[in-house]
């Protein structure tokens, strides 16, 4: 594997106590998200008698639950990952595996910054003269003696003495007449002001998606979410609790929000997930403040929908349904109450005694998101009640 160098201005104090060039190895403009796709990830998971499971780190599950979800289907929870027949990750793991930082650089090949380095009139110079037995002979063997360095990535700053080496190098670019390397294979030689922008992976990251890949391909390997309906209860909050919720929230008495919070903390998520979302987004002011919302029952439903702290619960409708398509779980019951509640608020704030609101429709791009029946949730539409689209 060819790796890139990436000198950057944060300084670390070396043995002798002078300032250091900090560098990393990283690999530019990889994208490791098609190679991810070697691991096919269900989403669907049955318990097996006296199976053994791994269960990756930033799973949206919580430990204390995983326990009694062993306990009550006689599966163990191992250690090690290749000892385990089932293995479960969460979509956070994957996210912060692929995930890579955007740096403005400069790139040159090693050999040139090799010359660079050599130049007598770098080593008198303000830059290299106080870190003579640092930094330059650390960074001067490390591209000579390494033969995976391709090339070096130096960060565009403008910040404390990392501005004198990038200065002399630009000077020293120019007088060699270097042109700049590019993405797109153009030339900038006379730009030197222009700033490029560049996405890397560190080599450390890479080696962890490597592993990953190699652990679990042609695997049982499952989205931790595939444990929802086995730790939590059966609970389903449909029509009829989500109006039995909405009544406790509303009270001023803190058992009774206690309560609620709870029993929305423990329910089937994804059964539930529209009436749960609706709930969350009109006490939202509720759930900003209050306590029970920082226990991890609560933390992990949230995470669940990718909400990663109460204030980023929806506070639209928009935002509302935009949770619930990117998780697939706009159901046509949801999709019904919620435009009801639209019609309802457009027609009697409408500010006009001239027009009357007699009609309201789903647009016609959203129909392909909305799940029909898939989660068997009680329908509370009546039979006469259709989705209604809007004319195109």
């Amino acid at each position: 594997m060819k790796n890139n160098l990436f000198l950057h201005d944060r300084y670390t104090p070396d043995k002798k106590g002078l300032m250091t060039v900090c560098y990393r190895y990283m690999l530019a403009s990889t994208d490791m998200s098609d190679v991810m796709k070697k691991v096919a990830i269900k989403e669907s998971y049955t318990p097996t008698e006296k199976e053994k499971i791994f269960i990756y780190p930033n799973a949206s599950v919580p430990k204390f639950k995983i326990k009694p979800f062993c306990t009550k289907y006689n599966v163990k929870l191992i250690r090690d990952v290749l000892k385990a027949d089932s293995r479960f990750v969460s979509n956070e793991h994957i996210e912060n595996l692929l995930s890579s930082e955007t740096q403005s650089v400069l790139i040159i090949e090693k050999e040139v910054m090799i010359s660079f380095f050599e130049q007598s009139t770098l080593r008198d110079s303000g830059f290299l003269h106080e870190y003579r037995d640092s930094s330059y002979n650390e960074l001067l063997g490390l591209l000579k003696n390494d033969e995976s360095i391709n090339r070096i990535y130096i960060q565009i700053n403008r910040t404390s003495k990392y501005q004198a080496l990038y200065d002399s190098l630009v000077e020293y670019l120019k007088n060699i007449k270097y042109r700049l390397i590019t993405d797109s294979n153009d030339n900038y030689d006379d730009h030197w002001d222009i700033e490029y922008y560049y996405s890397m992976t560190s080599s450390s990251t890479y080696k962890e998606i490597m592993s990953f890949i190699n652990d679990n391909i042609n695997c049982n390997v499952y989205n931790t979410e595939a444990l929802v309906p086995y730790i939590n209860s059966s609970i389903v909050i449909d029509y009829k609790k989500y109006d039995d919720l909405d009544r406790l929230l509303e009270t001023t008495d803190e058992e009774s929000n206690n309560l609620a919070l709870e029993m929305i903390a423990n329910c089937d998520y994804k059964r539930s997930a529209g009436y749960i979302l609706m709930l969350l987004r009109k006490h939202r002011a509720y759930f900003l403040d209050a306590k029970g919302a920082t226990h991890v029952n609560f933390k992990s439903l949230l995470k669940y929908f990718n909400l990663y702290s109460p204030y980023d619960i929806p506070d639209s409708i928009d935002s509302l349904l935009s949770v619930l398509k990117e998780k697939n779980l706009l159901t046509e019951d949801i999709f019904l109450k919620i435009r009801d509640e639209v019609f309802d608020d457009v027609k009697y704030n409408a500010g006009t005694k001239y027009f009357e609101v007699t009609e309201i429709s789903i647009k016609s791009e959203y129909l392909p998101y909305i799940q029909r029946s898939p989660l068997e949730i009680v329908d509370v539409v009546e039979d006469d009640d259709e989705l209604m689209l809007e004319d195109t």
